[in-house]
């Protein structure tokens, strides 16, 4: 890694970046994973980048299609059982613990309850090194995930105690 990118990925880690569960499907392989290498940019539009050895790329290529539920933090353990998704090509909903719903609009797998909820068209589609970006537009977003789960560096967590507002771990 460049001492350019090294200083980019340390400014990227210096937030506490949101765990969003990522509905996607076509015809009937259908897959739900936990991701946070998301967000939205000052244009207007929505990124998401996924490892290029994910088999959900295919589908997401194919639908142009995507659902987003907030992961909350009280679902800590399933969220992270569904990282194992990421290897398999089509996964079985009704064999996951997590109470699961269709979305609104695209009919995509999202979590139940009044969680956010956020559908998005793929506008573009990047290859850039070991990851697929993902450029989408909001198509609906509904909702608002109390106590969403989210990824904090070391770093900035300890920065975070010594000014006296701790993050609290669930781990």
């Amino acid at each position: 890694m460049s001492a350019r990118d090294l200083r980019a990925l340390n400014a990227y880690y210096t937030v506490a970046r949101p765990v969003y569960l990522v509905g996607v499907a076509h015809e009937e392989r259908v897959n739900l994973f936990p991701m946070d290498l998301v967000g939205a940019v000052s244009s207007g539009e929505f990124l998401l980048a996924l490892r290029a050895t994910s088999p959900a790329i295919e589908l997401i290529e194919t639908s142009r299609r995507i659902a987003m539920s907030g992961a909350p933090a009280a679902h800590l353990q399933a969220i992270y059982a569904l990282g194992a998704q990421h290897h398999k090509s089509t996964v079985d909903l009704n064999g996951l613990t997590l109470p699961l719903a269709r979305s609104m609009l695209f009919e995509l797998p999202v979590l139940a309850r009044d969680g956010l909820v956020r559908e998005l068209s793929v506008l573009q589609i990047h290859r850039i090194g070991s990851h697929v970006l993902f450029v989408s537009r909001v198509e609906r977003e509904a909702g608002r995930t109390e106590e969403q789960l989210a990824h904090v560096s070391g770093m900035y967590a300890e920065r975070l105690s010594r000014k006296k507002h701790p993050v609290r771990s669930l781990a």
